[in-house]
């Protein structure tokens, strides 16, 4: 809760699942789909884990999952995949690695009046772990994420849901090689990345794709001190865009590989980074959030760091 600056626990997923990917519907319900759950087969039980292609929905306002709720399995099994909101309600499953670890570049939309899942078309490059955004023009945004390899990419591409077409934006800059956060801002409507950065540094860098959508400005770059930067891949927690700035939560500790149990608040207006005053009850080196954007309360941009 921004309002308290604590944490409290809600009501554990019906079923375990990591690597999963979230979204919020029309009606602010919040969809958790695919990611990696316990293992059904022979195959999956030597392996440790299988591939899911459930969803469930948490409903915030009573706290609950709703476990009668009617959302269909997606067409497809994903993990490390990327869930966004059209501006029409559809929801966007977008690629991800498939149950037999093959990166994936389909997608696929749950039409919430018919609750199924239909195929569209695919990315032009298999990813898993990347960025996304849908802009105020309705357009899809996807950057970074990594390959089959877990080389971390920097191509960019855009969705337009009118005529489900993908066309190619410019290159991400190297700084944010491999992002995985990815949001709109609400100043301005642009679509912003936060990567990697460079290797051995705790500097993250912030870059916009400009209104006319042939490059990318930088926004800030800010040195989180206590977070590990180029651990890769969903060890760098979670990057949630809140009105004034963002919040890291989670991921790996500098030079520690330890994950963390702490949050960072970035206020853009004066370049600091401040401590979350409460920690997490878990730590989490792999933290999944869903994207909004809250007002910070005054007194949380007066803590030291």
């Amino acid at each position: 809760s921004l309002a308290t600056m604590k944490w409290t626990l809600s009501p554990p997923l019906p079923t375990c699942r990591s690597d999963a990917a979230v979204c919020t519907d029309v009606n602010g319900m919040l969809i958790v789909a695919g990611g990696d759950t316990l293992p059904c087969t022979e195959m999956h039980i030597e392996r440790g884990w299988s591939v899911t292609k459930t969803t469930t929905v948490f409903n915030p306002r009573s706290l609950a999952w709703e476990l009668d709720a009617h959302t269909a399995e997606m067409q497809t099994e994903r993990t490390t995949l990327s869930l966004v909101r059209c501006n029409t309600g559809r929801v966007l499953a977008i690629g991800g690695c498939d149950d037999n670890e093959e990166v994936l570049a389909s997608v696929e939309g749950l039409d919430p009046q018919a609750a199924q899942w239909q195929r569209l078309e695919p990315m032009k490059r298999p990813r898993h772990s990347f960025a996304t955004g849908c802009l105020p023009s309705g357009q899809i945004v996807v950057a970074g994420g990594q390959d089959k390899f877990g080389n971390f990419l920097q191509f960019a591409e855009l969705y337009d849901p009118a005529d489900n077409t993908w066309t190619s934006l410019p290159n991400i800059p190297d700084l944010c090689r491999g992002a995985q956060a990815g949001w709109v801002r609400e100043a301005d409507g642009r679509f912003c990345v936060c990567g990697l950065g460079s290797t051995g540094s705790t500097v993250r860098s912030c870059y916009a794709l400009s209104h006319s959508l042939d490059r990318w400005q930088l926004v800030w770059e800010v040195d989180f001190e206590r977070r590990e930067h180029d651990t890769g891949g969903s060890s760098c927690g979670a990057c949630v865009p809140v009105r004034g700035g963002c919040l890291l939560i989670g991921g790996v500790g500098a030079g520690s590989d330890l994950p963390l149990a702490t949050g960072d608040f970035l206020d853009e207006d004066s370049g600091k980074v401040y401590h979350l005053p409460n920690p997490l009850h878990y730590s989490r080196r792999w933290t999944y959030c869903s994207h909004g954007v809250p007002l910070i309360p005054s007194s949380a941009r007066h803590r030291d760091s």
